[in-house]
């Protein structure tokens, strides 16, 4: 019957969502190992990719605790999408659910995850490959959480997931080209220009090209290669605790050390902020310049994987199940809000206060940023991670450093505990008075204070 409609028509492409669907169960399966012999061991009753999974928790004693958890990975994905690299991003969204889990004295053991997507392409321009990627850091990233992966929904929503190369970035590019450069000569080849941007149809796009001049040309041939997967990637993790070794803020004592887990990078927070100081200062094509040292760029240092902390802490304070190697009293996962925001909510139910006078130095990217975009040292460390992605009160530190390097996770004694109202922090940032880095331009002509002081409220 002629003018039948298809779901293709609108977009959606079942097999290829069917292809992207098992890359991601057959990743997934790879992960179930990963809880043999623990709670949360698979119950897997037929092996298919849309079948049931699930565990016995019949025999789980009293005072067992179960709830669920929600976060995705924000803007971290529009790097991704730049660079061409997506093997990473799992890492990202595991430590965002994972390593909130154990802040309460969980341990994370099951994951499943939702991947919306503009679009998997269509005939031989797919981005199947591109899950691929996405499914090769799912694999690694859950095995450093220890939890394993129950499923990973794929979905295609068209223009309500946009990015770097989508068509609202296409046509916002588009606009920009086109109120630039045309002039009476030229005004009917933009016209195919603009049609073009808007024209799904492949032939239809190559008859407009024919009418474009070589600058023209040119433009759209650029606006076609930077075409990608752009997505939008959550997950929930289902863990469990043990009622009476929850974490809830009154177990901190003054006296108490602090030991700060290293991180690399910005993790998963901030990032927009790094992206609006790189494109001011660098141009569009910001990801694209290399850094100052070796062969990487901005975009990829930016890109650095946060680290999944989950397994070792959970070994520390022992988990649902496991006796505790090191005594705990409290633990802050360093993301939004950064050392005052997150270690102010580990401590604010005990009345207590913090000293961080030895903290990890942020890396030199991260410096980079703050110092190219003049965001203060204060504003920084109220952002961004600066430099420790972890904390953890103890009164043992040394066992938890040794545990900690057990996992390649470096960690040292960063502060302690104190009786009072604030977060006294030895300044480390970017316009810290003792060391200003030699890629803060000095032109600046700044310092910042000594020490930073954030009321804990």
């Amino acid at each position: 019957m002629k003018g039948q409609n298809t779901y293709a028509d609108a977009g959606v492409n079942i097999e290829l969502g069917d292809d992207a669907s098992k890359v991601l169960y057959n990743a997934a399966r790879q992960t179930w190992d990963n809880r043999n012999g623990k709670l949360g061991e698979l119950v897997v009753p037929f092996d298919d990719f849309s079948g049931v999974r699930a565990i016995d928790v019949s025999g789980l004693p009293k005072r067992t605790l179960m709830n669920i958890g929600f976060d995705g990975v924000g803007t971290k994905m529009e790097l991704a999408e730049r660079v061409g690299n997506h093997k990473t991003i799992a890492y990202d969204l595991f430590a965002m659910v994972c390593d909130d889990a154990v802040v309460r004295g969980a341990e994370p053991v099951l994951i499943g995850s939702i991947l919306d997507v503009n679009s998997l392409g269509s005939g031989e321009d797919t981005y199947v490959d591109h899950v691929r990627q996405l499914a090769e850091g799912y694999i690694d990233a859950a095995r450093e959480a220890n939890v394993a992966i129950v499923n990973g929904e794929v979905a295609e929503l068209g223009d309500r997931v946009g990015g770097y190369g989508s068509n609202s970035f296409a046509s916002m590019l588009a606009h920009q080209y086109i109120s630039t450069n045309m002039n009476k000569e030229n005004w009917g080849s933009m016209k195919k220009v603009s049609e073009w941007i808007v024209e799904s149809d492949p032939d239809k796009q190559d008859d407009l090209r024919r009418y474009m001049r070589k600058d023209e040309l040119h433009f759209v041939t650029r606006l076609k290669n930077i075409r990608t997967l752009n997505y939008n990637w959550g997950a929930a993790v289902v863990w469990f605790a043990n009622g009476d070794r929850l974490f809830t803020g009154k177990e901190i004592k003054r006296g108490d050390y602090l030991v700060g887990l290293r991180e690399g990078g910005f993790r998963s927070n901030g990032l927009s902020l790094v992206r609006k100081i790189m494109e001011k200062h660098h141009g569009a094509d910001w990801h694209k310049v290399p850094w100052k040292v070796g062969n990487e760029t901005l975009a990829g240092l930016a890109l650095t994987p946060s680290r999944i902390y989950t397994g070792a802490v959970v070994d520390m304070f022992g988990g649902h199940q496991s006796g505790p190697r090191v005594e705990v009293h409290g633990i802050a996962h360093i993301t939004g809000g950064g050392i005052p925001g997150k270690l102010g909510r580990m401590l604010k139910p005990s009345g207590l206060g913090a000293v961080i006078d030895d903290s990890f130095k942020p890396s030199d990217f991260v410096g980079y940023v703050q110092g190219l975009g003049n965001v203060s040292d204060e504003e920084a460390y109220k952002t961004w991670n600066m430099g420790q992605g972890m904390i953890i009160a103890t009164p043992n530190p040394v066992d938890v450093i040794s545990i900690a390097n057990e996992y390649g996770i470096e960690a040292k004694n960063i502060g302690y505990v104190i009786k009072g109202p604030d977060i006294r922090i030895k300044n480390k940032g970017t316009f810290n008075p003792f060391d200003n880095p030699d890629f803060v331009d000095s032109a600046l002509g700044r310092k910042g204070p000594e020490e930073l002081v954030f009321p804990i409220g």
